[in-house]
């Protein structure tokens, strides 16, 4: 039997060795030994599973065992307590993370001792007990959350025993003693509830805390912590902790302070009641304002208050009169201009309807009854209930630019008009309208048929050019019968197509100075006929406003040249 100091074993240690295996490879805790250089000479399954290594990836770690899966901020507290025990032989105990092979960090509680030298031992070694303290660490964590939520909550929390001593008091309820009870010291444990936290009720059965005590209930109520300066009014829950034999553990109270509701509460009363008798004196039209030096100094001021609301309520109505009757005038002006416009006025909500329409609106279209109408009797034109539709949905207030449409009149009469539409908010409905104005363009659209009719009966050749593209917007009869062109080949042509090469630079030089001079610019030239040939021409054009199109183009004039040509001197061949 060994009987050395400090062990015991009732065999030698020779025979014990393959039980001490045993324990050693089947230990809940991981056991590892390393030695100063940070070698490691052993360890246990569970010291691999802690860790996810195998034993070769240790055993051939280029980190020491001391530095190993650690972190950077650890090692060099690790390294101070490897020293104290080097020094003291142990045990040190201190927490540690150890970083796994698939990069999980788990916290650790490390038991560190250092080994009795042996004689073939170069160095010392160390012997190193590390318990998992994962759930550990989570539940602190959990409970430091809870505490945390208790400790900062915004209502007072008090843990008495079954005595009614102090065990616990939040920073809330603290403070609300620390301000609120002069020199009394604020907190002492397990000093008595009424010594801590003097209320009116204290010295009463009715106190929630004794009630809940005796009965074994939780008891809510209302109460008043007392103070030599200032008293405050709470609500007062105590709820008993139970035993699972039913005895009370303990208990558990809350105080939620209301002394700011409590004087809001009283404020309001006293105010309703002024307000009140106010009003009554307004009803019978012989006091309008609180005679506010006979109410109680405390609530003068609030006397005077309503006396100056009371005046700026005064005022105010007064200025509403005022800008009512400026507003009405406002109204009538602005309807003496909206029936004296020469242009039809409509304005027409989202879904169509007409709100209201001028003078004109109602003569053009001959009806009376126009307002409360639908825009669709007077048109058929998709573009303009379309162009309605895009001012809504993009909301931008813009002025649509003025478009021709066809409108009927309640006779059936065809009218040509030229519209404009603007986004609106009618003030009597609250809601998005469109102002639609337009004028009545029919007789001038008969005058432009009728020149139209005339010019293309007229002898003489005439086109039309878009001055930015060069692109033949038109040409009548005698334009098409002089150069063999139909109508539609000539419009997928520009007036450069049909000029010879050396008339270009020329053509070019005489449109700019039309465009820019006004007045019509004369030029002999020639045109490629469709067959090829070379007509000589004389050739005039002038930029006007073609009302159809909407644009400026360029009107050419195109008469027979008889004789030959005069040409620039440098586009001579």
């Amino acid at each position: 039997m060994n009987t050395q100091p400090g062990s015991f074993f009732r065999e030698d240690t020779q025979k014990t060795s393959g039980l001490f295996e045993e324990v050693f490879e089947n230990a809940g805790e991981a056991i590892t030994v390393f030695d100063e250089d940070g070698v490691y000479h052993a360890f246990n399954p569970a010291f691999l599973k802690l860790t996810g290594y195998s034993p070769e990836e240790l055993l051939t770690s280029d980190l020491p065992a001391v530095h190993a899966l650690a972190t950077d901020n650890e090692r060099p507290v690790i390294q101070e307590r490897l020293q104290e025990a080097l020094v003291t032989g142990g045990p040190v105990r201190y927490e540690r993370s150890f970083i796994r092979k698939d990069g999980k960090i788990i916290p650790a509680r490390v038991t560190l001792v250092r080994l009795k030298k042996r004689p073939s031992w170069p160095k010392h070694r160390f012997l190193a007990v590390v318990s998992d303290i994962s759930e550990i660490k989570a539940k602190e964590f959990e409970l430091k959350r809870v505490y945390d939520a208790i400790e900062q909550a915004p209502i007072g929390i008090l843990i008495t025993d079954e005595n009614r001593g102090l065990l616990y008091a939040n920073a809330f309820l603290k403070n609300l003693t620390k301000e609120n009870m002069g020199a009394r010291e604020a907190y002492i444990p397990h000093q008595t509830c009424e010594q801590f936290l003097k209320t009116l009720l204290c010295d009463l059965p009715s106190c929630p805390g004794k009630l809940a005590l005796k009965e074994r209930a939780p008891k809510n109520g209302e109460n008043v912590v007392l103070g030599p300066s200032k008293a405050l009014s709470v609500n007062h829950l105590a709820q008993p902790l139970l035993g699972e034999d039913g005895t009370v553990m303990g208990m558990a109270e809350y105080f939620v302070d209301i002394s700011e509701a409590k004087q809001r509460e009283k404020e309001l009363s006293l105010t309703l009641s002024i307000v009140q008798k106010t009003a009554e004196a307004i009803q019978r039209g012989t006091e309008t304002r609180i005679h506010a030096g006979l109410l109680p100094n405390a609530y003068e001021k609030l006397g005077q208050g309503i006396n100056a609301t009371i005046d700026m309520l005064t005022k105010q109505k007064r200025n509403l009169l005022e800008s009512r009757e400026k507003l009405e005038h406002t109204n009538r002006f602005l309807k003496t201009v909206f029936d004296a416009t020469q242009a039809g006025l409509m304005v027409v909500l989202r879904d169509g309807a007409i709100l209201m329409a001028n003078k004109t609106a109602k003569e053009l279209l001959e009806d009376e009854s126009l307002p409360g109408n639908h825009i669709s009797a007077y048109t058929e034109d998709e573009a303009l209930l379309l162009c309605q539709e895009r001012l809504f949905s993009s909301g931008n207030g813009d002025l649509c630019p003025g478009h021709e449409a066809t409108l009927a009149s309640k006779t059936g009469r065809s009218i040509e008009v030229l519209c404009g539409h603007k986004p609106i908010t009618h003030p009597s409905v609250f809601e998005p309208c469109v102002l639609l104005s337009f004028q009545d363009i029919s007789g001038i659209k008969a005058s432009l048929r009728y020149l139209e009719r005339l010019l293309a009966l007229l002898p003489v050749a005439y086109k039309l050019d878009d001055p930015e593209t060069g692109l033949i917007l038109e040409a009548n009869k005698a334009f098409l019968e002089m150069f063999g062109y139909s109508p539609e080949e000539l419009k997928s042509k520009t007036w450069m197509d049909l000029t010879p090469p050396r008339y270009l630079k020329q053509g070019l030089e005489l449109a700019k100075t039309s465009l820019e001079a006004g007045g019509i610019v004369w030029e002999d030239k020639a045109y490629l006929a469709k067959d090829g040939r070379e007509v000589a021409i004389r050739h005039g054009y002038i930029h006007i406003y073609h009302p159809g199109l909407g644009k400026i183009v360029a009107l050419t004039l195109t008469l027979p040249k008889e004789g030959p040509l005069s040409l620039p001197q440098e586009n001579n061949p």
